[in-house]
């Protein structure tokens, strides 16, 4: 079988590389592959400018890493299983892109770095696989699997490069693969600093399940993780088997032997949804004995029970574990009866963020037992904060007083976009708003928070006096974020005076009987304003201008350096509102805006972005 090259009409009437052969398509793409691998070496610089090209352009003259960047972007497209069926139009665009010039041309032969990154998607040819191994040469490979239907053969050709494997991501494999990722698993991994596993089809923001929690087995749409409590793949890791391994992301998975990874190099551990053989002393103890740990989530994740612990005894008294300073984050995700173990089974620095997410159980019948939670959260909150950076890092407090959505997006501590909220919590509807304000007071009365973000208060829930025993107890509050709406969609009557809106606005408007105003520093206020085109603003635009008005009027009241309209639109829960775009502020309601609030204010801000994000955190907390 023989290549020429045909003269084709296209924008740069350069030769394209063509078959002129009937051939079967699978065999057709092979020889394309071929082809393009033998060009890589032998092929000459399309067209007869190029050198000159070279000469009088700087675009030879980058660094070998800047072109390598570049055209890491067109390498990824060749496994990419979106285009698995073109490969013809594949090979167009990479000849075209490296054809650049001479130097462009050169990196993409000779250096290994653009070879190491490898995406293994759906439908990704093993022959395009091959490629990579062999154009990487000596560096280390950094491989992901997400939603790759046949595994095993990729998994036993990586297996013949076991001493350059650096990260390993399995993402959303199927159970049926577990066993094939076992037997992969069982070797040694001198190099790898990474290992991600988790199960299902599909990367998807939201968790799926059915009404009792079990995958629904389901495979008409991809868009679904595993949730069963089940672990579908144990790892029992050997001494020195990982012993550069820095960061481990299990899901639905089992970390049987943890005492055989290396304590010292060991950065990120998240754990979600599976079950270990060893015991939470035992884990408690690994922990602590981590001596670079940054990172820890645990989510739903069950440890053996052991009754000659004493963890299920309270009269037995339970010998705490003191974790290490490196520890920059720590978030527990689960029922507040696990919640409540863990905390009384760790010791946590004063320096690290704590998240706490309640999930109810399946059943909707688990919700925070105040009572219990409360004392350990007030021995969790450290009083001095005078070593603290102070605005860098600053203390957040969420606080979802009645949980009324199902679902939410969850953000990796390592994310850009995560938090710095030292506590969130999650308060369940059975105590009346009385009593969740003494609770939040009892945890952090005195505590310097300085941003508080606020969400799901039922209507009448909380009055003026209450918002005001509240916020009182806040002086250093900077940005208050309030996510409550005051109009549902297509209503345009005002609401009551007992909507928490109305009040909360009143609230920060009022001198308050020591002749104090609340939140005197507050210089980042953001309120929530429906998504829909019909909804009219008057009346909430009535409100906010009688309330930095008459904050205005004060002396000692911070001018509002920025205020920050949050869109929402209504959600999957009855009664529940998610963010929305900008889209729905067209530029008569944006004149609006600005007509009745400017001159209260520095800048008004609309939507979520920019340095305001709170839906991503916001979730955490309202389940």
């Amino acid at each position: 079988m023989s290549y020429t090259p045909l003269a084709r009409s296209s924008l740069d009437r350069q030769p394209t590389m063509l078959l002129s052969s009937n051939e079967p398509a699978a065999l057709r793409r092979h020889r394309l592959l071929q082809a393009m691998m033998e060009s890589l070496n032998l092929g000459p610089i399309a067209g007869p400018s190029a050198t000159n090209v070279e000469a009088r352009s700087p675009i030879g003259r980058l660094p070998t890493e800047t072109i390598v960047h570049i055209l890491s972007f067109v390498q990824c497209s060749l496994l990419d299983y979106e285009y698995a069926t073109h490969p013809g139009q594949e090979i167009v665009s990479w000849f075209r892109t490296f054809n650049v010039c001479r130097t462009w041309r050169n990196a993409v032969c000779d250096a290994p770095l653009l070879w190491r990154d490898i995406l293994i998607g759906k439908d990704t040819r093993l022959e395009l696989f091959l490629l990579h191994l062999e154009r990487s040469a000596t560096a280390p490979l950094y491989v992901e699997f997400c939603r790759t239907r046949e595994l095993a053969p990729f998994l036993t050709e990586l297996s013949k490069q076991l001493s350059r494997l650096s990260k390993l991501s399995l993402e959303f494999l199927s159970p049926q693969q577990a066993e094939a990722l076992s037997g992969f698993l069982q070797n040694d991994l001198p190099g790898l600093t990474q290992l991600r596993v988790t199960f299902g089809t599909a990367m998807k923001d939201y968790d799926y399940f059915d009404e009792f929690g079990r995958y629904d087995g389901n495979d008409d749409s991809d868009m679904r993780y595993i949730n069963c409590g089940s672990s579908l793949l144990r790892l029992s890791p050997r001494e020195h088997q990982l012993p550069r391994l820095r960061r481990l992301w299990l899901r639905n998975s089992a970390l049987d032997n943890p005492y055989a990874l290396n304590r010292s190099s060991l950065t990120s551990l998240s754990l979600r949804r599976g079950e270990s053989s060893i015991t939470l002393r035992e884990f408690a103890q690994f922990m602590g004995e981590c001596k670079n740990l940054n990172v820890v989530l645990l989510d739903m994740y069950r440890f053996r029970v052991d009754d000659s612990e004493g963890l299920n005894g309270p009269e037995t008294p339970v010998t705490r574990v003191a974790l290490n300073p490196t520890l920059r984050w720590i978030h527990l995700r689960d029922d507040h009866t696990h919640i409540v173990k863990l905390l009384d089974v760790l010791i946590i620095p004063v320096t690290t963020h704590v998240f706490l997410t309640n999930l109810p159980g399946f059943e909707m019948s688990e919700e925070w037992d105040l009572e219990l939670a409360t004392p350990i959260l007030a021995d969790c909150l450290p009083r001095d904060r005078s070593g603290l950076p102070v605005l860098t890092h600053v203390d957040r407090l969420d606080i979802n007083i009645y949980a009324r959505r199902l679902y939410g997006r969850y953000r990796h501590p390592e994310s850009p976009d995560y938090p710095y909220t030292s506590f969130a919590l999650s308060f369940g509807p059975q105590y009346p708003p009385v009593d969740l304000v003494e609770s939040i007071l009892h945890v952090f009365r005195g505590s310097p928070i300085v941003e508080m973000t606020i969400a799901g208060v039922l209507e009448g829930g909380l009055d003026t006096r209450c918002w005001a025993s509240l916020l009182g107890h806040f002086r250093s509050l900077r940005r208050i974020t309030f996510l409550e709406v005051l109009n549902t969609p297509g209503e345009h009557e005002q609401r009551t005076a007992e909507h928490p809106t109305f009040t909360f606005l009143r609230a920060l408007s009022e001198i308050q009987p020591n002749g104090r105003l609340l939140c005197p520093y507050l210089e980042d206020l953001t309120i929530a304003m429906h998504a829909t085109d019909d909804y009219d603003d008057k009346h909430i635009l009535q409100l906010l201008a009688s309330c930095l008005e008459d904050r205005g009027s004060l002396w000692n009241a911070k001018r509002l350096s920025k205020l920050r309209i949050g869109l929402m639109k209504p959600g999957p829960g009855l009664g529940s509102f998610v963010r929305a775009g900008s889209e729905h502020l067209h530029g008569e309601r944006k004149s609006l805006l600005k007509l009745k609030l400017g001159r209260f204010v520095d800048k008004i801000r609309y939507g979520y972005k920019g340095d305001w994000c709170p839906p991503p955190w916001l979730s955490l907390v309202d389940f």
